[in-house]
């Protein structure tokens, strides 16, 4: 196995599990959009911090991905 090939492997390996660290935030903060959907007016406030930090955990996860693959 060459360097480069081995270069390319890691740098795929480092892809899925950013792929994969995105899911998961993707998917808590479906979770979080559901939970809000189904709650009533006075968990509002609550909820709705819990749904932007999860919105602002996703949003940072993507951008570190973007970076590392520049």
């Amino acid at each position: 196995m060459k360097i480069c090939d081995k270069a390319d492997a890691d740098a795929q390996i480092e892809y899925y599990k950013q792929i994969e660290n995105l899911r998961l935030k993707q998917e808590a903060a479906r979770e979080k959009l559901k939970e809000l959907k189904d709650e009533t007016e006075d968990a509002w406030e609550d909820l709705k911090a819990g749904v932007e930090s999860a919105w602002g955990s996703l949003g940072e996860a993507v951008k570190s991905a973007i970076s590392q693959f520049k």
